[in-house]
């Protein structure tokens, strides 16, 4: 539900009123149903239904700690993972409000993997390609994983200490593990609504938040804009046109 955030009033709020169940409970009885504010979550479950998930890499912009990145990212992360893709979870590099960073992300990944196998053989698979690649993320595979391999959950810091999110100016080593990437996925209002809600990509984008702001539910979605709006925005990369619009670019991956 991405409720945990420190950043919007309308969290703060719950926190002061109960337990993290009863906030998930207060978020869900309020949670807008489907069709959301912005919608394509049908397209989405298209895409993942066929006979072999057709990304080979994918970058996630995770976003805050806790119990959003446990319930939320990981587990997308996994069902990824299980389907034959690499992921590449990307998160911040300097603290912000209560966004995850890259060095707790690791300290989760590393009790999560203790409890489950997929996530464990991906760990393992970024620890050994890291290793032969020199300490730095290889390039995506450019064909599917051979039998009996597993594909790699990296982290990678983004360089940032912002909830919000520049394509433009991102580190090296980022760029280095865009490369060969087909799917971007940015989670949370600051990344995927502040930063690039407008951003076109050339590679296919999933951008997942929920809006915790009244005005900016209406600055969006006009007079029908609500507090807890959800926004599920997938779209397909084009065959050709500019790269980005809005937006800025990993100059050494075909992310954007």
């Amino acid at each position: 539900a991405n409720i945990f955030d420190w950043g919007a009033n309308a969290c703060v709020a719950l926190y002061r009123a109960g337990t993290i169940l009863d906030i998930y409970r207060e978020a869900r009885s309020r949670l807008n149903k489907r069709p959301w504010a912005q919608d394509d979550f049908d397209a989405l479950c298209e895409k993942f239904d066929l006979p072999t998930l057709p990304y080979r890499r994918a970058l996630m912009f995770v976003d805050n700690a806790g119990a959003d990145v446990v319930l939320g990212q990981l587990p997308l992360a996994r069902e990824l993972l299980r389907s034959g893709c690499d992921v590449v979870m990307v998160a911040n590099q300097l603290p912000a409000i209560n966004d995850i960073t890259a060095d707790e992300l690791k300290e989760v990944l590393g009790i999560a993997e203790l409890q489950c196998s997929i996530i464990k053989a991906g760990r393992q698979a970024a620890r050994q390609a890291v290793h032969a690649h020199g300490g730095r993320v290889p390039p995506a595979p450019g064909t599917s994983f051979a039998s009996g391999t597993s594909p790699a959950l990296y982290v990678v810091g983004s360089g940032s200490g912002s909830p919000c999110f520049d394509f433009r100016r991102v580190p090296d080593v980022l760029a280095e593990a865009a490369a060969g990437a087909d799917l971007i996925i940015v989670e949370g209002m600051g990344r995927a609504i502040h930063s690039n809600y407008n951003a076109r990509f050339k590679c296919d984008s999933l951008l997942l938040a929920m809006i915790k702001t009244e005005r900016l539910a209406k600055y969006l979605f006009g007079p029908c804009g609500q507090l807890y709006d959800c926004v599920c925005k997938y779209v397909q990369a084009p065959e050709e046109g500019p790269a980005v619009e809005d937006g800025g670019g990993i100059q050494a991956g075909s992310v954007v």
